[in-house]
């Protein structure tokens, strides 16, 4: 809940955003006008930073490493984990 919120800020104060989630259906529903990244790479791809919101370690693990994760993007961008 508190993510959605925060996001939803960040969406309305305007600057470019990228947005991923655990499902097709999830990241959808969070775009707001937001472009809707395939994978957590993806939506970090040339980003100048990255807000994370994770449930758990699992799911920073799961989002943050691999080949899919946000840390294989190009760039290295400022990285707030919360």
């Amino acid at each position: 809940m508190m993510g959605e919120r925060m996001r939803g800020r960040l969406l309305d104060a305007g600057p470019e955003h990228a947005v991923d989630g655990r499902t097709r259906a999830h990241r959808r529903s969070r775009g707001r006008g937001a472009a809707v990244a395939d994978t957590p790479r993806a939506a970090a791809e040339g980003a100048e930073s990255l807000i994370a919101m994770h449930a758990d370690a699992a799911a920073e693990r799961a989002t943050a490493h691999g080949e899919t994760g946000f840390l294989a993007a190009a760039g290295e961008p400022l990285w707030v984990d919360m």
